[in-house]
């Protein structure tokens, strides 16, 4: 950093240099060029100024980066002096041919330095508080937080304004009565109220607002694929999408909807348990799998031999490797049968707030913005006393598994067990299930024939 800061200033200085003497020459073999020059720096400069102070979005953009500006004021710089210095020579008292030429080649060299003064001086201003800590020992530096764009939704004055135009935009609606409270459902940056609209006719509704932070607007994007493209899910009805200040923003209707609230904390683990194993149920939709397959990863595609060589180095001669010579052997067969399986939905991170009750009392997940699609047997438990009871039921609510042997599971769950493991950096254990692949893959085998 204290290299590059350091590179960037002592080229900052050389160039303003370097105009510095262009200019000064010009002012004595070509006076009125140079003038032109100088005006053309101090009307750039105004022009960009008067914009900042207009626009808050041009000078936003700014405060990111300047982009294409210094480019954009070299092009522009360098055209006018050229169309000037033909118009000097066709119309006006011109000065010698040699000079314009070398005046045309400094002027050039003249914009080019300046544009890479004007790039590198905007760094060294964005990088000043680490560069002030660096050179300067009595500095301190202290990374300003970026405000999080939260700040302006939530207070109540201006909150119905932006849920009227939210509720407009997705739906038709005529309300006399309007009134939210704030809900939490347990995720990271996620804004969520509920709102008691009264309608013209006397009926009342309830709407879940959920907006995502930028940061979380791929998440936003995934829980509208699931939910406008797979039906029958334990969701509340999803009214469409909108934008908030730059923000997605999802509506829900929650008519008659209350948080879900276990009887004591031991019971949680139990309803999340069985809330999964239903989930499992849900055969996903044709058109979900394919968009889903072109943008995300399985378990197939994470199964790499990268990481059995990996293994293998870090065990040789502490451990018998032929294990993983094996594995490592028998992977793409391994692969395509995993590859054959059924999928099924993954919900990894179900909290506290997320589930709620419908007006009859069942269970509705509130927030889909994380899910994923894995062959059946993904992170199940890895033996077949504890898999067999659960495999027996899904069968009975989902005919197309009902061939589905007992091995081919394990092996699911075995192999999503050595992923999670290797990446985590438990080795030992990720060592120890490949000792266990290797025959429950020989029974896999063996059924087939």
């Amino acid at each position: 950093m204290a290299s590059k800061g350091y590179l960037r200033f002592s080229q900052a200085f050389a160039g303003l240099c370097f105009t510095g003497v262009c200019l000064c020459g010009m002012l004595l073999f070509y006076t009125k060029l140079a003038f032109l020059i100088l005006a053309y720096f101090l009307l750039f400069s105004i022009v960009v100024v008067v914009l900042c102070a207009s626009s808050s979005a041009v000078r936003n953009k700014l405060e990111d980066g300047l982009g294409t500006l210094p480019k954009l004021m070299s092009s522009l710089g360098f055209l006018i002096t050229f169309s000037f210095i033909v118009v000097d020579h066709l119309y006006l008292e011109p000065v010698g041919v040699l000079v314009s030429v070398v005046s045309l080649l400094l002027s050039r060299q003249l914009f080019s330095k300046a544009a890479n003064v004007l790039k590198d001086t905007a760094e060294l201003y964005q990088q000043q508080g680490m560069l002030r800590a660096l050179f300067f020992h009595a500095h301190v530096f202290l990374p300003e937080k970026k405000a999080s764009g939260f700040a302006g939704l939530v207070e109540k004055a201006g909150r119905e304004k932006w849920m009227l135009e939210s509720l407009g935009a997705v739906m038709d609606t005529q309300q006399v009565r309007f009134s939210s409270r704030w809900v939490s459902l347990g995720a990271p940056e996620l804004l969520c109220f509920v709102a008691d609209v009264v309608s013209s006719d006397g009926s009342e509704r309830q709407i879940l607002f959920k907006i995502f932070d930028t940061s979380r607007s791929s998440q936003a994007l995934h829980e509208a694929s699931l939910l406008t493209q797979q039906r029958g899910l334990p969701a509340p009805a999803f009214l469409g999408a909108t934008t908030v200040a730059g923000m997605n923003c999802h509506l829900f209707e929650v008519t008659g909807y209350k948080m879900f609230v276990p009887d004591d904390e031991s019971s949680w683990p139990d309803t999340l348990v069985d809330f999964r194993a239903q989930s499992l149920a849900w055969v996903p939709a044709p058109v979900l799998v394919s968009s889903y397959l072109r943008s995300r990863l399985q378990l197939v595609g994470r199964l790499n031999v990268q990481s059995l060589d990996y293994l293998r180095h870090l065990y040789e001669g502490d451990c018998d490797l032929e294990p993983l010579d094996r594995l490592r052997e028998l992977l793409p067969a391994i692969a395509s049968m995993l590859g054959e399986l059924p999928l099924a939905f993954q919900l990894p991170d179900i909290r506290p707030g997320m589930l709620w009750l419908d007006a009859e009392g069942d269970l509705r997940l509130l927030h889909w913005a994380r899910w994923e699609l894995e062959p059946v047997g993904f992170k199940w438990p890895q033996t077949a006393q504890v898999i067999e009871p659960a495999l027996t039921l899904l069968k009975t609510r989902r005919n197309e598994i009902s061939e589905l042997s007992l091995n081919k599971a394990l092996l699911a769950a075995l192999c999503s067990g050595f992923e999670e493991n290797y990446r985590k950096g438990s080795y030992d254990k990720a060592y120890r299930l490949v000792l266990a692949i290797l025959p429950v893959y020989a029974e896999c085998r063996r059924g087939e024939v």
